[in-house]
């Protein structure tokens, strides 16, 4: 039967729209007590009034103010039972224009915004023997897009992360799950568009994808689940047909 988020205590980040607000609300309707976490105040806390969840502003990069947020979500539940690190941000360009500033910023959020989560969070789930951590990733954490050189060596970074993580801590009682949307109609995809046959996702379909994972404890779920078959077959041609094909169905051009 699985297991229901129901009366499970749940911190997202990244909540105030798009991906995590919509989990954040799928989530809410199975009677799951949702912590919803961004860094920008007046949309998280917005966003929690409307679908009765709970707010904290929160910058992901900022491990201190991670570890503070995993410590009030326990102290007034007594309990985390799972981490969606969702937060992420996805500046584009050619990857000669830019700047260190900009780079710095991606893999902060991106890569240490995950760590610092499962670094606050894990202590007490390991404690427990017991919790699940869902980092998001992205279908391009397996093989890039052009244009989003380091956005897309982020999502490879949460991929690699998530997956030995589970390995070290095999037994613990702690579940991984990486889950990876494929192009999804958020603010952050604004003025892009999906390569021609790509499955395409909403923010309300990886939402229930995230209730699957949680319901199922599933270690790896795509979104929409068909993206999974897409990139297996790719995984499988010679790297020059994956090229070929990616220049065909106009994935390298994507972004442009």
């Amino acid at each position: 039967m699985g297991r229901s988020p129901n009366g499970k205590v749940v911190l997202i980040t990244g909540a105030a729209q798009g991906i995590g607000r919509a989990t954040t609300a799928a989530l809410v309707r199975r009677g799951a007590r949702v912590t919803m976490a961004d860094l920008d105040g007046d949309g998280v806390h917005a966003a929690a009034e409307a679908i009765g969840a709970e707010a904290l502003v929160l910058d992901v990069a900022d491990p201190d103010a991670f570890t503070r947020a995993v410590a009030a979500t326990v102290e007034r539940h007594g309990v985390l039972d799972v981490l969606v690190n969702n937060a992420g941000i996805m500046p584009i360009g050619p990857f000669t224009e830019e700047t260190p500033e900009v780079t710095r910023r991606i893999l902060a959020v991106n890569v240490e915004g995950v760590v610092n989560g499962m670094r606050a969070a894990l202590p007490g789930m390991l404690a427990r023997g017991d919790g699940q951590i869902v980092n998001v990733a992205s279908v391009v954490g397996y093989h890039g897009s052009p244009l989003a050189v380091t956005y897309a060596g982020s999502k490879h970074a949460v991929v690699g992360i998530t997956n030995t993580l589970r390995r070290e801590l095999r037994g613990s009682g702690v579940t991984f799950t990486l889950l990876c949307p494929t192009w999804t109609s958020t603010r952050l995809t604004d003025g892009t568009s999906p390569a021609r046959g790509l499955p395409r996702a909403t923010p309300e379909v990886v939402a229930e994808r995230v209730v699957h994972a949680i319901r199922w404890r599933r270690r790896l779920v795509f979104a929409p689940a068909s993206a999974g078959a897409s990139l297996r077959l790719t995984r499988t041609l010679p790297l020059a047909a994956e090229e070929s094909l990616a220049r065909l169905s106009g994935a390298d051009d994507a972004l442009r």
